[in-house]
């Protein structure tokens, strides 16, 4: 929490800053909430957010500039420990930033490239973020709208796994 800021009713935050998960493969629920890490120094600029863990054994993941939500993944790499992605905001204009992660014994690891997100200035509720990537027969895909299409229809894209 930001120094002097009033404490955050988590019901009242309509994104998802925060998500429970089994990031380290402990058989226990974690608690993963993002937090702003540094407010901009221009006017115009990005503040930056790192997203944190319940368990002090969990590393932080440092997320960049942009504010973010959060989406738990489940298990995408086989590896026993749920995976998360984010969400992140744009400095400008409306295509935002999708990345997932993979929590390792040596810290975070990005499984995938970053994807881009055109929304078209529109919200996107958890549950259409949720169902952006999806894992089936053993490949991972995403789904990322189609720039050439006037109605944005989503197209769905093999994502390698790093």
């Amino acid at each position: 929490m930001t120094e002097g800021a009033p404490p955050v009713n988590p019901e009242a935050v309509p994104d998802t800053v925060r998500i429970e998960g089994d990031f380290n493969g402990d058989g226990n629920l974690d608690l993963a909430y993002g937090v702003l890490y540094r407010k901009a120094m221009e006017k115009e600029g990005q503040d930056e957010y790192v997203i944190r863990f319940s368990n002090p054994d969990i590393k932080p993941l440092v997320t960049g500039f942009g504010e973010i939500r959060l989406i738990n993944e489940g298990d995408l790499n086989n590896d026993g420990r749920d995976d998360l992605s984010v969400y992140q905001a744009p400095l400008h204009g409306c295509t935002y930033v999708m990345s997932s992660w993979s929590f390792t014994k040596s810290g975070w690891k990005q499984l995938t490239d970053p994807w881009l997100v055109y929304n078209g200035c529109n919200y996107l509720s958890d549950e259409d973020l949720q169902n952006r990537i999806v894992l089936e027969d053993g490949i991972l895909y995403y789904y990322q709208e189609d720039p050439n299409d006037e109605h944005m229809t989503l197209v769905k894209k093999e994502m390698g796994v790093k």
